[in-house]
């Protein structure tokens, strides 16, 4: 599975977003970098399609992981809602994980080494 991670927008260092490096590592996706400049007709940045993150395609399936629906402000064929969520027949809600990703490998990893160190004993 493809995933497009936006370049622009200054939604950087978002869980989420850092979720999605990790995704990548494990071999979930692949994650390709968005396109560097918005599409005209935006105001700003955070506006603009290329500043969310994608499956597939920009236009497919927006992975919408902002903490407000201000910027939903282009069309999509279906859209996964992370935070703030909007009805709709193409909009589903869903959870990416914990505030800090990262600390949830790492505790698990955590705990699975002292089970075999455990064992071991």
């Amino acid at each position: 599975m493809k995933i497009i991670k936006p370049t622009i927008g200054g939604h950087d260092g978002s869980s989420f977003r850092e979720l999605l490096d990790m995704w990548e590592e494990r071999g979930y996706c692949e994650i390709v970098p968005g396109p560097p400049q918005r599409s005209e007709g935006y105001a700003s940045d955070p506006d603009s399609p290329e500043a969310k993150c994608w499956v597939n395609e920009v236009g497919d399936i927006l992975l919408y992981d902002f903490p407000l629906l201000d910027r939903l402000q282009h069309g999509y064929n279906k859209c996964l809602f992370a935070n703030t969520y909007k009805e709709g027949p193409k909009n589903h809600k869903w959870i990416f994980g914990l505030s800090i990703p990262e600390l949830m490998i790492l505790s698990r990893t955590s705990l699975e080494d002292l089970t075999q160190t455990e064992t071991l004993l």
